[in-house]
């Protein structure tokens, strides 16, 4: 079994990326990590999601955080 430290991170935020553009609803972290065959700890998810925050500053989509 392949651990959270073998993750392809590249590949976590492309995997991310594509639910959250499909997706009609907001989507929680805990939903997002159920996602990945590899556990995949809810901080290194928030980490990703930050980086396509970033990557999508500017662009006609934005990543914010909702209330739960």
């Amino acid at each position: 079994m392949q651990e959270e430290s073998e993750l392809d991170l590249e590949q976590v935020k492309k995997v991310l990326e594509a639910v959250l553009l499909a997706s009609p609803e907001p989507v929680a972290v805990a939903e997002l990590r159920r996602i990945f065959d590899t556990p995949i700890a809810a901080e290194t998810v928030r980490s990703v999601l930050e980086v396509l925050r970033a990557e999508w500053d500017g662009r006609g989509v934005q990543l914010v955080h909702v209330a739960s």
